[in-house]
């Protein structure tokens, strides 16, 4: 490849980058208008993150997600959907890939259920420590046991994942033509 495609191409991922960059962002501050999506945003916006992973390659996928993690932690006025973001939405569509390229299912699942619970927990723990928010008393009106929590959101990150799952299916076999007639 010659250097002038090469700098078109990198141009090009760059541009896609920003523009993914600055959608999530977006989305992101919607969460300070409507509370309602304070949990819903995050995983809306890492499936943006499913266009830099087939488009553009992992490491620029990677580079969106640190971009936002760090302006959703300066700018989004609802620090839950940020923490929620950096701890596993923003990052799990460039893992997941991999993730699924263990051989033996059972382990492929033990590892992400694994990597769901410790992000969990990590994020709750982040957000009473350094935020001083505490989700339990101020989401859920009856103390219903952290254990039944992480338990209904297990069975929701399985969800997700099979929906993920079919999401990327339909990307790759219908937007993603168009997106690459966009680029060229």
């Amino acid at each position: 490849m010659n250097r002038r495609n090469h700098r078109n191409n990198t141009s090009k991922r760059v541009a896609v980058g920003g523009m993914i960059t600055a959608l999530s962002i977006c989305l992101m501050m919607l969460t300070g208008v409507i509370p309602v999506l304070v949990y819903s945003t995050p995983i809306i916006v890492g499936l943006l993150l499913i266009i830099m992973v087939v488009e553009m390659g992992k490491k620029w996928a990677f580079m969106v997600y640190l971009a936002v993690s760090v302006l959703s932690m300066l700018f989004v006025a609802k620090k839950e959907s940020a923490v929620i973001y950096v701890a596993f939405f923003g990052y799990y569509p460039i893992l997941k890939p991999v993730l699924e390229s263990i051989k033996v299912r059972a382990v492929e699942w033990i590892i992400k259920f694994f990597i769901f619970n410790v992000s969990v927990v990590a994020a709750y723990l982040v957000l009473i420590k350094f935020f001083g928010i505490d989700i339990s008393s101020e989401y859920v009106s009856m103390k219903i046991s952290v254990i039944i929590l992480l338990a209904l959101g297990n069975v929701l990150f399985f969800v997700y994942d099979l929906a993920f799952t079919r999401i990327v299916t339909v990307y790759t076999k219908v937007w993603s033509r168009l997106i690459r007639k966009f680029l060229r």
